[in-house]
């Protein structure tokens, strides 16, 4: 099944790449015509000159990426792609041009869109992909016919073509649309293949699309929605694709939940029923007020009453909501079921009333869900009451849909993930962050203005939404990627400093008792000349570091010469020699006189007159022309460091266990430091050292957060100051940090 899905993959996929670079001929030529002065007319002829020339080899490397990453996932070993790498797939931070860097994120925004295009589809055939290649899970950076390999297929092909990034850019542009209408019936007809050969053939669809359905402001459940067709959601299982936002009156319908799904929902509740227990037990109350302590006879609420309570809180929450949302202390899961219940009474639902469990269950998991989230995000008071609006919409997708809880590409949790990416760490201080946090308001009063039980919105919402948080990731990836090259930058003067102070070390220690004009020129002139070599990674034993090495023990061997005379004559000899070391100072015209000068006196030059110091001692005269030529002392005289990455201070106490897993993440990786007045702040390791093995860690805008080593990280983890995030997304990662104080909870 396997191969046969990657003898079609190749051919429609390959055949997709030849129709996109057909139509780039005709896009070029009319960009030509256009004439609107960005790119130069003879660029677009070139383009179109080397997309031609080269258009074999293009199609073979697509070819090739797609052949490779079937015959991994064939072998149980799948090719994981990595977009935020360079195609050297180098371990260390390299340096990257701008054109690289625009391939770079030209080639996630491809993967990005054409992932949330196909989001539920792609769900499905990553879960039928995987079983039969044998795998417990397969997601799509290991999926070979999925977005980020389509994406980086494309690139890979090409890197051999000699196109300006301007072009590649439009040319990226081209093979998103042309993707984006061509993977549609691809990925349908496999997704089609595999139901036909029995492969998980219970799994349907989360939505199908009821395009005569109109809105009613009365919610309403699935079984009074007319048109309902039950051969529909099956036709939609192989995937009826969703090419842009919804227009107004869709609706979208949940399909029953599979066996699978109820079973993950009841062991859910077991988990949730425990959690209460013992919260009850722990709070010595029965907690009749929170809806679930009323007896077993009392009458339950309808989930249409619940829904009819929730919508009056929708535009405005209640006040005791609201003092939870800016409280960390206070539990929004209790103040919302509290506030349920009173409106309930007014509405005229029976005093003592309960809710069924399936909705309580519901509530739980949302309380619980923006808890972690609004104490765990870095989110100023603004961006906390703007996130929390968001808790009565969620309560109400949760009711009519708990597979938000299951679906990483579910429409509510996107959007969540998008707003909550959006807010976190933006303090408006610049006018890029105001005006996504005023798209942000603004999405969100759309929101809680317009939604009425229709989940289209969330997708609808976050299409609109979608282009807002892709410049802002840009402007973010830009200022992380400076950031570690400053960092590069930095280390590497630091490393070639304690080389070359390192030289000086053992050369004094070699040539004892210089006189202090030599030793001042060693220390201010050759140091300075020696790190510039060193950066210039001229180390080697023949490069210019080796010689600037021997011009200075050269010129400390000269006093071991007898003859005053002689010293003078290969001192003149060196001249030339020495020349290099006295342009990398800066010194020139009469400066260049005068070290030479100092030098020659230093050496016992009698015939060479200085001008007198002002406590008559001429060999101050001789060291005060020097230091006055020299160029600025990057590290005092006295600071002479080992090595950069020796720790001060008393030894750091720390698991070894801990340094090891820390060693072992990956770039890319965001954990949560925090700090002294408690508040957490994500940061994202952007870059290892391979000079010190310190880690660089930026904040959500890309700005040098934290330099540290694994030992000091992993001494913070044992001070209870550093955790690593398991998943860096809003949604999920607030989800598993709920599971596991259900678990704990539970247990206690």
């Amino acid at each position: 099944m396997l191969v046969s899905i990657r003898m079609r993959a190749i051919k429609r996929l390959s055949g997709l790449v030849a129709e996109v670079l057909d139509k780039a001929d005709d896009t070029l030529f009319d960009f030509v015509q256009r004439g609107d002065g960005s790119i130069s007319s003879q660029d677009y002829f070139d383009a179109m000159r080397e997309l031609r020339k080269q258009r074999q080899e293009i199609e073979q490397r697509f070819a090739e990426h797609l052949i490779s990453a079937f015959v991994a996932l064939e072998r149980r070993t799948p090719l994981i792609v990595d977009l935020q790498r360079n195609l050297a797939e180098s371990q260390e931070l390299s340096l990257m041009s701008e054109d690289q860097l625009e391939e770079q994120l030209g080639t996630g925004m491809i993967a990005t869109a054409l992932s949330r295009q196909f989001g539920p589809l792609l769900g499905q055939l990553n879960y039928r992909m995987g079983i039969i290649a044998g795998m417990d899970e397969l997601d799509e950076k290991a999926n070979p016919i999925a977005p980020p390999h389509v994406a980086f297929a494309f690139r890979h092909s090409m890197q051999t073509s000699e196109v300006s990034i301007r072009i590649k850019v439009l040319l990226f542009k081209l093979y998103e649309r042309e993707m984006g209408h061509g993977l549609a019936a691809f990925y349908n007809e496999t997704n089609r293949a595999l139901v036909d050969a029995g492969i998980a053939p219970e799994i349907k669809p989360t939505y199908m699309r009821m395009p005569q359905a109109a809105r009613d402001s009365r919610p309403r459940g699935p079984e009074e929605l007319p048109g309902d067709d039950p051969h529909a959601a099956e036709a939609a299982g192989y995937g009826t694709v969703q090419m842009a936002a919804p227009p107004a009156g869709t609706r979208y319908v949940p399909v029953p939940e599979t066996a699978a799904e109820r079973s993950i929902f009841a062991s859910l509740h077991e988990l949730l029923s425990g959690y209460r227990r013992m919260r009850s037990l722990a709070d010595g109350a029965s907690d009749a007020h929170a809806g679930h302590g009323a007896g077993e006879g009392a009458p339950q609420m309808s989930a249409n009453e619940v829904l009819s309570v929730l919508s009056l809180f929708q535009n405005e929450m209640p006040a005791g909501l609201q003092e939870a949302v800016s409280d960390p202390n206070a539990s929004i899961t209790q103040h919302i079921k509290r506030e349920l219940l009173k409106g309930a009474e007014r509405l005229g639902v029976s005093p003592g009333s309960r809710m069924a469990a399936s909705d309580e269950d519901s509530i739980d998991l949302v309380g619980m869900l923006f808890d972690v989230l609004l104490d765990e995000r870095d989110f100023n008071t603004d961006s906390r009451q703007l996130i929390g609006r968001l808790i009565v919409p969620f309560v109400k997708v949760a009711m009519l849909d708990r597979r938000m809880f299951l679906q990483k590409t579910h429409p509510a949790r996107r959007l969540l993930n998008a707003l909550a990416e959006a807010c976190e760490g933006n303090t408006g201080q610049a006018p890029q962050e105001r005006e996504l946090m005023t798209r942000v308001e603004r999405t969100i009063d759309q929101l809680v203005a317009e939604f009425n039980e229709d989940i289209a919105i969330f997708e609808a919402l976050e299409q609109e939404f979608r282009e807002f948080i892709e410049n802002h990731r840009r402007r973010v990836a830009l200022a992380e990627r400076r950031t570690a090259e400053a960092q590069r930058g930095k280390e590497r003067l630091e490393q070639a400093r304690v080389t070359s102070l390192e030289d000086l070390r053992a050369l004094l220690e070699r040539h004892g008792d210089l006189p202090p004009a030599i030793e001042a020129f060693l220390r201010r002139y050759w140091t300075h000349h020696l790190t510039l070599c060193a950066l210039r990674d001229e180390t080697g034993s023949t490069g210019k570091y080796a010689e600037a090495v021997a011009v200075g023990e050269d010129l400390a061997g000269l006093l071991k010469l007898d003859n005053a005379v002689n010293r003078a004559e290969r001192l003149a000899a060196m001249r030339p020699r020495l020349q290099p070391i006295l342009v990398s100072a800066g010194c020139a015209g009469s400066a260049v006189e005068d070290v030479m000068v100092s030098l020659r006196h230093a050496l016992g030059d009698e015939e060479i007159a200085l001008p007198q110091a002002e406590d008559g001692v001429v060999e101050d005269a001789a060291v005060a022309a020097l230091e006055r030529n020299a160029p600025p002392a990057a590290v005092p005289d006295s600071e002479v460091p080992v090595a950069i990455d020796e720790p001060e201070g008393p030894a750091l106490e720390f698991d070894e266990a801990d340094a090891d897993r820390v060693r072992k993440l990956q770039v890319g990786t965001w954990i949560q430091f925090t700090e002294e007045n408690g508040t957490v702040v994500p940061a994202k390791l952007s870059w290892v050292s391979p000079i010190s093995n310190r880690m660089l860690f930026v904040n959500r805008r890309g700005l040098r957060y934290c330099v540290a080593s694994p030992e000091e990280l992993a001494a913070m983890m044992r001070e209870k100051r550093l955790n690593i995030r398991q998943n860096d997304e809003a949604f999920e990662h607030a989800m598993s940090q709920v599971l596991g104080k259900l678990r704990a909870g539970g247990r206690a």
